[in-house]
């Protein structure tokens, strides 16, 4: 009767190790199961953010592709660069200037006049360019200019 009784008692004992054991393996399985559905709700929260991006980057792209045709259209038109950008070349400095840090401004050191002024400001040299495009050359026929 005593065997029977510790066999009884040492099978109980398992019985709540394995329960408990069980009880702990289902909780770590919730907790696992939860990442896993977190984790794959990011991935594709992020696929779809992509998608977007590189759908958006192919429309930019196209639009870029656009305003490099108008740009050649207009050249090609005989519009040219504006006066401003004539002088720059693709790496992105302008003419004679390789380091970039030159600038198109010359700075004189006039202290003043004989008749005691600051300097003329009043010569065609130092006015400044008008900006955009030059404007069309003026036609030497006279039919363009002539109204019925």
């Amino acid at each position: 009767m005593n065997n029977s009784n510790d066999l009884f008692l040492t099978f109980r004992k398992e019985m709540e190790e394995m329960s408990k054991k069980t009880k702990r393996l289902e909780k770590e399985n919730l907790t696992l199961t939860r990442k896993h559905d977190l984790t794959n709700r990011n991935i594709l929260e992020m696929a779809e953010e992509r998608t977007k991006v590189n759908q958006e980057l192919e429309a930019l792209k196209k639009k870029n592709e656009k305003l490099k045709d108008i740009i050649n259209q207009m050249q090609k038109q005989g519009r040219g660069l504006a006066q401003g950008m004539a002088g720059v070349v693709e790496g992105g400095y302008v003419e004679g200037d390789l380091d970039g840090t030159e600038s198109e401004y010359e700075y004189e050191d006039d202290e003043g006049d004989e008749d005691g002024s600051e300097g003329d400001y009043d010569t065609e040299e130092e006015l400044p360019k008008p900006f955009g495009p030059a404007p069309p050359p003026p036609t030497t026929n006279g039919a363009a200019s002539r109204v019925h």
